[in-house]
Formats: C-alpha cells, sequence, structure tokens
C-alpha cells in the first residue's frame, strides 16, 4: 500500500471522529484511491486515539438519566437554572439515590452516625421542588 494512501487514511480517522471506515472510503473513492474497508479500518486503529469506550458507557447512561429522571420534567428558564437543576440532581443521584450497579447503596455513602439510627420515623424530603424524595430516617 502506498505510503501516501496510509497518510491519508490516518489523516481522515484523526480529523474525522465520528466517521467510520465506510465513511473515509467513501472519501478515498473520491480521490480515485480505492481501498477494502478491512484496510481502512486496520489504519484507523493506530491514527486514532485509544478511547475510553467504559468511560463513555457510563456518561452516556449518567446523561440519561439526568435526562429521564429530570429534564423531562422540568421546564429549564435559562442557562443558570439549567445549572442549578442539574446540580441539584448530581447531588441527589451522588449523595442520596440508591444505585442498582453497586447493590442499591449510594456512591458518596453515608456516615457512620446516619447507619446506626435504625430506627425512628421515617422522613422524606423534596428535592428539585418534590420531583424526587430522599428518605431518612430521623432518631
Amino acid at each position: 500500500m502506498p505510503t501516501e494512501t496510509v497518510s491519508s487514511i490516518q489523516q481522515m480517522a484523526k480529523e474525522n471522529l465520528l466517521g467510520g471506515a465506510e465513511r473515509i472510503r467513501g472519501e478515498l473513492l473520491k480521490l480515485d484511491i480505492k481501498v477494502v474497508t478491512a484496510t481502512i479500518q486496520k489504519y484507523m486503529r493506530l491514527a486514532r486515539p485509544h478511547r475510553a469506550p467504559k468511560a463513555n458507557a457510563i456518561c452516556e447512561r449518567f446523561l440519561g438519566s439526568v435526562r429521564r429522571e429530570c429534564l423531562d420534567h422540568i421546564l429549564v428558564l435559562g442557562e443558570s437554572h439549567l445549572y442549578r437543576v442539574v446540580k441539584g440532581y448530581v447531588a441527589f443521584f451522588n449523595q442520596a439515590c440508591p444505585h442498582q450497579g453497586i447493590k442499591q447503596r449510594i456512591p458518596e455513602g453515608t456516615s457512620s452516625e446516619e447507619k446506626e439510627v435504625r430506627k425512628g420515623k421515617i422522613i422524606a424530603f423534596p428535592v428539585l421542588n418534590r420531583l424526587h424524595h430522599d428518605y431518612r430516617r430521623v432518631a
């Protein structure tokens, strides 16, 4: 394979992170360069920086939660309002919301004093204007 073709594939892979091998193949065909998709994929792997697919999946899942559990239910009135709403949801999500992936525990956990309270009245603390509630025992 000519060095110029390999360089072109790698340049296109770096500059078009959303485009796959088929897209690059189309661009090469426009330039009258014929290369099979498998070869393009081989050189794309060498050109693109290593990405963390698990991190991306976790981020996508979290953003989906923000949308479904928060933003779909609130009329956002501006950028500062959006910031306050998302900040409040993130606090609830990390400090009060049980997560299935960690056996219904809370990511930031609770203090040892709060864990000792096993009896007492259960009180609901409204979060995000009563969109969610944080349930706690009071001694």
